[in-house]
């Protein structure tokens, strides 16, 4: 792991800290990863794209107590495509 990669992780257990203080910080971590692993499979081209969606997913997990990870991402990847039509 990179310390760019550790950053976003950094960055998004941070977040979800933040919507959920009653959480393991250990899960926080995990769910993280899960959505880092599941960002990869998505093949998106390129990392930068790749961080804007784990970030941008993480951020709507933190709004959205009843959204899953994948249905994060999905939404994060239609807003970026939406975004830069």
């Amino acid at each position: 792991m990179t310390v760019s990669n550790v950053d976003e992780m950094m960055v998004g257990v941070c977040i979800l800290r933040g919507a959920y203080p009653h959480l393991d910080l250990q899960d926080l971590v995990e769910d993280v990863r899960q959505i880092a692993r599941l960002t990869a499979q998505e093949n998106l081209g390129d990392a930068e794209t790749e961080k804007a969606v784990i970030r941008a997913a993480v951020f709507l997990i933190a709004a959205d107590k009843e959204l899953t990870p994948h249905a994060a991402i999905e939404m994060a990847v239609r807003v970026r495509k939406t975004v830069s039509a």
